[in-house]
């Protein structure tokens, strides 16, 4: 992961970036995204769901648990969290991988969550497996001290 901290400074030349796979260029290669796309940022609400690890520490129960409203009413269907975002709540077509772990990193927040996507042309523009989704994970210290080279990713599918 690449952080930059202006755009004012030129980054890496396309060339420079291509050097960078060359130690990886004999591996077998399946390409989640194969072109240049950008974001367009929007502010959103957003629903947390029960299969986070955020669930359990703010309401102070399991998922299993708990016996709330049902998050997958219609009614709550634009505030469900799948697509693609910078930071909010993290959504899963499997499980939070953060439920398992003990080292940490169960505390780490959403830095990044790139969902698998149709283009205009309703091509898929890129694919995680089966329509499935990716989220990057960074702790709060190494995100405030803008350490980014510790940032972790999990991807599952349907």
């Amino acid at each position: 992961m690449l952080y930059f901290e202006s755009f004012d400074a030129e980054s890496y030349s396309r060339e420079e970036q291509l050097a960078l796979h060359i130690p990886f260029q004999e591996e077998e290669k399946f390409p989640i995204v194969d072109t240049e796309l950008a974001m367009i940022p929007s502010l959103t609400k957003q629903i947390l769901l029960t299969d986070s690890v955020e669930f359990e520490q703010t309401f102070g129960t399991g998922k299993y648990e708990f016996d709330g409203f049902d998050p997958y009413d219609e009614k709550y269907e634009e505030m469900l969290g799948f697509g693609t975002q910078l930071g909010g709540y993290p959504s899963f077509t499997q499980a939070d991988p953060r439920e398992y772990l003990n080292d940490g990193k169960q505390h780490d927040l959403l830095l990044f969550q790139l969902d698998s996507c149709y283009g205009s042309g309703q091509d898929w523009e890129f694919m995680w497996g089966d329509a499935g989704i990716g989220n990057f994970f960074i702790s709060p210290e190494d995100l405030k001290a803008k350490k980014f080279e510790n940032a972790w990713y999990n991807w599952d599918c349907s």
